[in-house]
């Protein structure tokens, strides 16, 4: 290729590698000249994105149940009833058993000004409920109304990022590749032929959850206007889709 002309490149070769990340600059006749120049061993990276929007279909509702007595054993007796008596609520409810988790125990003692043994012991434990349905949530929120030792913590949608989400976040994303492969043929007069290709990565960009619509402040407030017959949708997650692939730069 002649000094004299304007084509500008921009090459960066990694030594002993396949890849190289190449920037082209001038005009289709020059680019199409390169190109044929290179005969097959230049090599061109392109990435494409796909954003998708999942709704949850389920949440998990967190609590915790502090118990407080003079006697340790009788705080975890405590503790552990009041336990036992949310799950057969839960389970009235319609909530599975596998839907249920708790941690162990932790026990705190709590001491006086002047002595050395603890005047009285606090026990706490966790738990968290998968739900699908309002029912499940309002059973909750009146267990926790009624009841001065169990705690809300908090609700998060579960979002399932399988199946046929999977399927279009990727397809979405290898049409956006395609895409700009013909975008970069179109406008330099060149064509691209793959040479290698990475898998689809999907990650989590944005995040939104709400409560289920009501009053409820957990002891403070009643739930009594909820409504127990909708369907779950308290949340939203945004994810992105990216794949890329190396190809080989030739004319047309």
């Amino acid at each position: 290729m002649h000094p004299a002309k304007t084509l500008a490149l921009v090459l960066t070769f990694i030594p002993f590698s396949a890849f190289a990340e190449i920037e082209i600059e001038g005009t289709k006749a020059e680019v199409a000249e390169f190109a044929t120049s290179l005969k097959g061993m230049g090599k061109v990276t392109l990435t494409a994105t796909a954003e998708e929007t999942l709704s949850s279909t389920s949440a998990d509702v967190a609590l915790s149940i502090v118990s407080n007595a003079g006697k340790l054993a009788s705080a975890i007796k405590n503790n552990a009833a009041l336990g036992a008596k949310l799950q057969k609520q839960l389970a009235a409810s319609g909530i599975p058993a596998s839907a249920i988790s708790s941690q162990s125990l932790a026990s705190t003692p709590e001491y006086g000004w002047f002595s050395d043994k603890p005047k009285s012991y606090t026990v706490a434990s966790r738990f968290h409920v998968r739900i699908s349905e309002e029912a499940q949530f309002l059973t909750i929120a009146k267990f926790v109304d009624t009841e001065d030792d169990v705690r809300y913590v908090g609700i998060k949608p579960h979002l399932e990022i399988a199946g046929a989400f999977t399927q279009n976040l990727e397809a979405a994303a290898l049409t956006a590749l395609a895409a700009k492969q013909k975008i970069y043929e179109t406008a330099h007069g060149i064509k691209l032929s793959v040479h290698s290709f990475s898998e689809c990565t999907i990650s989590r960009t944005q995040e939104s959850h709400q409560p289920p619509k009501g009053k409820a402040s957990y002891g403070a407030t009643r739930t009594s206007n909820w409504s127990d017959s909708r369907k779950l949708s308290i949340g939203t997650g945004e994810f992105k889709g990216t794949v890329s692939a190396t190809y080989h730069l030739s004319a047309k």
